[in-house]
């Protein structure tokens, strides 16, 4: 029931998570609503400039590093946000290619709300499994978008070009 619950709530276009994507913050009269940080809003604006202009992920994080921008985490934690990863990447002040490139496929700096990516396995374990793009609750239009819906699209476009493929002409499974 709670599932239930759950999926229905985000097809309402209602946020379930608690985290709330760099160059947002949670506001304070509506609650799951999501209103753009200024500050971080310029980054990510840039991020996607920079992927425009042809830069990759990798050189982009470089850049940022070399500017001394703080990343999502260092951001949040030096706005008081209790804030931590679990990854094993203790460097939480740098910007990573990995950070940048989850960043250029994220709807929601369109405006869009992405829900239900992965689920759990069941409600006596701790894993999860991550389900096919055409499963995920999408609900267009839930908050004011940092990135026009044609730069996003342009950004994608440019990353699948940029995706190796093998020599057969197929796209590896782990670049999808």
């Amino acid at each position: 029931k709670i599932r239930a619950v759950q999926k229905a709530k985000g097809e309402r276009g209602e946020r379930l998570t608690v985290h709330v994507p760099y160059g947002y913050c949670k506001d304070p009269e509506a609650k799951g609503k999501l209103v753009v940080d200024p500050e971080a809003a310029e980054i990510v604006k840039r991020i996607f400039s920079m992927a425009l202009s042809g830069i990759g992920a990798h050189k982009i994080a470089r850049i940022l590093n070399d500017e001394k921008v703080p990343s999502p985490t260092a951001y949040k934690q030096m706005n008081g946000i209790h804030y931590h990863i679990a990854a094993k990447n203790r460097n939480v002040g740098l910007w990573s290619s990995p950070t940048v490139y989850q960043m250029l496929h994220n709807q929601t700096y369109a405006g869009n709300l992405v829900q239900g990516r992965h689920k759990k396995i069941s409600y006596k374990t701790e894993k999860t499994i991550w389900l096919p793009k055409s499963q995920w609750i999408v609900v267009e239009n839930t908050h004011e978008p940092i990135i026009d819906m044609e730069t996003f699209e342009t950004v994608q476009m440019m990353l699948k070009e940029r995706t190796r493929s093998g020599a057969k002409g197929e796209i590896h499974p782990l670049a999808k």
